[in-house]
């Protein structure tokens, strides 16, 4: 047998044991795509729970945690920054993290404020309990101030929610955690702990809420959007996503 009929053989040999092999089968099913992990990684949030009390950054560094955000905001993105993802965006108001909170067994809120910014900050709620026979992807929803040129403005990028949306479809536990969020601040949210960060305000009167919020950041909300899962700029009433008025300029409508 000489070396070229030798090569022949062997060749022939190998891609039949290849075409005959049971992991000719096997193998291609744990490798799927990009696509199929993010499908796959949105219908198993429930390891979000995990994370109660953790910091916000131990979770947006997670891979597993970029595939739940690519599949849950599936096309959906930030016209206010440069039009990127939801996961880009949440990571860039975050990267001042604060802490994630677990409620009710089910729902995880993460928050946090932009770096050198924490005027900008952002709340993530996401709902980790859903029936796959109704819904493909878990509820969530991305809160964002972002403070510019034109103003301080509110950014809901929603997931679930159409554009003719209404109070019903929106959960009582997210309603309830976006006011808490806007009616705080990610460093100073009592009278006692502005008093001890500005020496110079020791005084005895009673803050109102409309001037604490003017003094740590800068101003009320002057505009509400929201985004919705067909990339629509919505305005949402301020009641629906439970907005508290005290903490929106005259203009912004009701």
């Amino acid at each position: 047998m000489n070396r070229r009929e030798f090569l022949f053989k062997s060749g022939m040999g190998s891609i039949g044991m290849t075409m005959l092999s049971p992991w000719r089968i096997i193998l291609p099913n744990f490798a799927p795509t990009e696509s199929a992990s993010d499908l796959w990684a949105a219908r198993t949030p429930s390891w979000l729970r995990r994370f109660d009390g953790a910091r916000t950054s131990a979770l947006l560094n997670r891979r597993r945690f970029r595939l739940l955000m690519n599949g849950a905001f599936n096309g959906m993105s930030a016209p206010f920054w440069f039009n990127l993802s939801a996961h880009t965006t949440a990571r860039a108001y975050m990267r001042k993290p604060h802490y994630v909170t677990l409620q009710d067994h089910r729902y995880v809120i993460a928050t946090g404020s932009m770096l050198h910014c924490a005027a900008n900050r952002a709340m993530l709620w996401i709902d980790t309990r859903f029936d796959p026979a109704t819904a493909s992807i878990p509820r969530a929803v991305l809160a964002v101030i972002d403070v510019g040129t034109s103003g301080r403005h509110l950014w809901i990028l929603d997931n679930r929610v159409a554009l003719m949306g209404t109070i019903n479809d929106i959960p009582h536990n997210l309603r309830r955690n976006i006011k808490l969020w806007l009616m705080s601040h990610p460093f100073v949210n009592t009278l006692a702990a502005e008093k001890v960060q500005r020496p110079t305000n020791l005084d005895n009167r009673v803050m109102k809420p409309r001037a604490l919020f003017r003094r740590l950041e800068g101003g009320m909300l002057e505009a509400v959007a929201g985004i919705d899962q067909r990339q629509q700029v919505t305005t949402p009433g301020l009641k629906m996503y439970g907005i508290p008025h005290a903490r929106c300029d005259r203009s912004v409508p009701r």
